[in-house]
């Protein structure tokens, strides 16, 4: 059994469930004409979508990443699709965290495939959430099933060698992970998915840039009229940063080991940057089950991902 056929099972779907009728996993949604268009239209049948303008303007967001975001979403296994599904309408139903000291604060602006400096290329931090209050922002690194893979992930001399992310590398090895062989790294035995601790730390020299940014910080990447730049603005926020993971029944064991590594790196930002709150990692089953979130989502989006208690 495949990876893909492993989460429909998980889910309790069949493939026809997401799938176009006239698509497949062999990829022959992909090639039709006016591709975006055609899944746009899809996803917002398929998901009972209502305000179609506005959830254009969070999918063109989702799919403007450096990844080819709109390809990866025909797959199940998409984590751009579970967030975007999962955080496009905070501005209609405002969404929940709890941060420090049980604190809990409403966010109701969501932005996707948000860009910081890291180094050569930037980063894409797949949710930006804003506070009603416009006190807080909150950036988020979803995965769906990216922890059930597992392996060497080479990383490049400028993170071993250069700061932010050298001292954070330091403090990781031995704790974390381990060099393998030269610059390739592996999680230790009890963690999954070195990859994704990989994008954390990324993310993390990320945020120290954009906590000292200057006018027209990251300008170069948007147009005038996109609505992420509102990201950017010299407001005196508290930046906040989490992972947000999809925990699949039947993948548990899975799930625990990468959420313990990711926890474990955590604690190493929160001691090395105080500036920032790093929240606790959490998963979509916990956020969107919770009291304050349990409405947040559809029920076609409940239903397709198994939100609900």
């Amino acid at each position: 059994m495949g990876r893909e056929e492993d989460i429909l099972k998980s889910l309790e779907l069949k493939s026809g469930e997401y799938f176009p009728p006239d698509g497949s996993k062999s990829a022959r949604f992909i090639v039709q004409d006016d591709f975006n268009n055609k899944l746009f239209e899809f996803l917002v049948g398929r998901f009972g979508i209502e305000n179609k303008k506005h959830f254009r303007e969070k999918f063109d967001q989702a799919i403007s990443g450096d990844g080819d975001e709109a390809k990866k979403m025909i797959s199940v296994r998409s984590s751009s699709l579970c967030a975007l599904l999962c955080f496009y309408n905070v501005e209609k139903k405002p969404i929940t965290f709890e941060i420090e000291n049980g604190q809990k604060i409403g966010f109701n602006k969501s932005f996707f495939e948000v860009k910081n400096k890291v180094y050569n290329n930037p980063s894409n931090m797949d949710v930006v959430l804003i506070s009603e209050n416009n006190e807080y922002i909150l950036f988020i690194e979803s995965k769906f099933a990216e922890y059930l893979e597992n392996g060497a992930v080479e990383i490049s001399r400028t993170y071993r060698d250069e700061e932010p992310s050298k001292a954070i590398y330091d403090k990781a090895v031995g704790k974390v992970f381990y060099e393998k062989t030269a610059n390739k790294y592996k999680v230790k035995d009890e963690y999954q998915y070195m990859g994704g601790l990989k994008q954390i730390i990324s993310h993390y020299v990320g945020l120290q840039n954009y906590k000292n940014r200057q006018d027209g910080y990251m300008s170069s990447y948007y147009t005038d009229k996109d609505s992420r730049l509102d990201v950017y603005k010299p407001a005196k926020r508290k930046i906040l940063f989490t992972e947000i993971v999809f925990k699949l029944a039947g993948f548990e064991g899975a799930y625990n080991k990468y959420n313990s590594g990711s926890n474990e790196l955590f604690k190493l930002l929160r001691e090395a940057d105080h500036d920032v709150e790093y929240l606790n990692p959490t998963d979509y089953w916990t956020l969107f089950t919770s009291e304050d979130n349990k409405n947040c989502l559809n029920k076609e989006i409940k239903k397709y991902y198994k939100l609900n208690k």
